[in-house]
């Protein structure tokens, strides 16, 4: 009978950069499986950075950068928060 094993493969690290205004934070390391996860998180991110400076000084973007294990740039997710007169 042969036994076969699985052998699990390290999930690739994505490091996020957050930045709200003017403000920005250090290099954070995640592990996820692809970049389709770590692009859920960074939108779970973003609406969080915005609901905990609803009411105080809000800025008019938040992004989140997602680099790759090499430190090279894959994709940036914006929001944005303009007041438009009417």
């Amino acid at each position: 009978m042969i036994i076969r094993q699985r052998v699990r493969q390290p999930m690739p690290e994505f490091t996020f950069i957050t930045i709200a205004g003017t403000d920005v934070s250090d290099r954070i390391p995640f592990n996820f499986p692809t970049l389709e996860f770590a692009k859920i998180e960074a939108q779970a991110i973003l609406t969080r950075m915005a609901h905990e400076r609803l009411g105080v000084d809000l800025p008019e973007m938040f992004s989140v950068e997602i680099f790759n294990e090499a430190q090279q740039p894959l994709v940036e997710l914006r929001l944005l928060f303009q007041e438009i007169e009417k």
